[in-house]
């Protein structure tokens, strides 16, 4: 094996270990470590994504990542939303009073 095909056999196992490293429970906070992944994985030639074994965990966690963003700008929206304030002037969407609304 060549220096340069050992490299590419490196890169493709950086990925997949990289990969292997994710939480089965992805929260924002893995936000960085998963894109740092996915910026390795498109590096990567069609060719080498192929030999990637494990590219559909990487996948989910991408997924989650953009559902748990999207999640947080619905659920401002809703609050933004909501009365400001009660027939008593009440205020309700202020974080003191939003177990209030629920």
């Amino acid at each position: 094996m060549t220096a340069p095909q050992r490299e590419i056999e490196e890169n493709i196992l950086d990925v997949n270990g990289d990969i292997n490293t994710l939480p089965t429970n992805i929260t924002l906070q893995h936000e960085q470590q998963i894109n740092n992944i996915n910026k390795l994985y498109n590096n990567l030639s069609s060719e080498q994504k192929k030999l990637v074994t494990n590219y559909s965990v990487l996948e989910a966690a991408l997924t989650t990542i953009n559902n748990i963003k999207q999640l947080e700008v619905d659920v401002k929206n809703y609050i933004a939303s909501l009365p400001k304030d009660l027939n008593d002037g009440t205020k309700l969407n202020t974080p003191e009073n939003m177990r209030w609304t629920y």
